[in-house]
């Protein structure tokens, strides 16, 4: 396995490769998410870092989660292009980004984009039930502006 700092330079370079809209950015997200070992479904114990202050860099599950997502986010791109959400609802594009989300929130629990992904993909798709209950996860969330109000009303748990 790769030394973190190692892990974390391929990640900006995987990040840099997507901002830029290079096509090899899905291939480097994906070399990513192998080196950390999410290619052979093995993934990282999650953890709560930011708050694990001892820890120098984000831990492999934190960056495993992040690749995932960005691959599902390329994902979801290719799904707008078919017509996403109306025509696009049952693609190929639209169940890998389901699953790529899936496997990014098991890596790591907390990652508020990709909950929230996750939840506007469920939502169209027709499940309000999980969308909701995804946007309650995410409005827990340590720093989420409902937490700053005092919680959701009604402590409902989802």
């Amino acid at each position: 396995r790769m030394d973190d700092a190692s892990l974390l330079a391929l990640f900006f370079d995987a990040q840099d490769a997507c901002e830029a809209g290079d096509t090899r950015a899905d291939t480097k997200l994906q070399a990513l998410a192998d080196a950390i070992g999410g290619g052979e479904g093995r993934v990282p114990a999650p953890c709560a870092w930011p708050r694990d202050a001892a820890l120098p860099l984000p831990p492999p599950s934190l960056l495993l989660s992040a690749a995932l997502n960005g691959r599902a986010e390329l994902q979801l791109d290719k799904a707008a292009a078919l017509g996403f959400p109306l025509l696009a609802r049952a693609s190929a594009p639209a169940r890998e980004a389901e699953a790529l989300l899936r496997a990014s929130l098991a890596a790591w629990p907390q990652n508020a984009p990709a909950m929230m992904s996750l939840a506007l993909l469920r939502r169209d798709g027709g499940d309000a039930e999980e969308a909701l209950s995804l946007w309650r996860r995410v409005s827990r969330l340590p720093g989420s502006l409902c937490e700053e109000e005092g919680g959701e009303e009604g402590g409902e748990e989802g």
